[in-house]
């Protein structure tokens, strides 16, 4: 590891000194990113999460861990799929995210038409920042 690997480290133990599950939680998430491709961590679900974890983190340490390293130490950022089922997933951008959650509606994106029940065709998931890579990069370097 290099030095910015062990100051990830070192400030997730400082961050969290009073809650170890989630020190624990967020030493696991990015021990994985480092270790695995980056292929296969380009679209880390909820479900991803609880593997990497080895067991399922109440709804409030999951939050905790997943705000943490998508804002404090920025080593995740949160992303949304459409997918019905039909086409391809296909990412969709925060701005339509947005506007859906302000309007209530939203385009399918590959037919231009309106969703019925948007809720049910987007999907959250998580990868590792530019800056991560980055990192992860330079690790192997060494």
């Amino acid at each position: 590891m290099n030095k910015k690997t062990n100051e990830i480290f070192e400030k997730i133990s400082k961050d969290w000194s009073t809650e170890p599950r989630i020190i624990s939680f967020c030493k696991k998430v990015t021990e994985h990113l480092l270790r695995t491709s980056n292929k296969d961590t380009s679209h880390l679900t909820n479900h991803s999460f609880k593997k990497i974890l080895g067991e399922t983190p109440s709804n409030e340490e999951f939050i905790k861990t997943v705000r943490y390293l998508s804002g404090s130490i920025n080593i995740i950022e949160i992303a949304f799929d459409f997918n019905d089922n039909i086409h391809q997933p296909i990412e969709i951008p925060h701005e339509e995210v947005l506007e859906f959650r302000r309007t209530g509606v939203l385009v399918n994106p590959n037919t231009g038409d309106i969703v019925e029940s948007p809720e049910d065709f987007i999907f959250l998931f998580f990868r590792p920042t530019t800056d991560f890579l980055t990192i992860k990069e330079s690790n192997a370097k060494h």
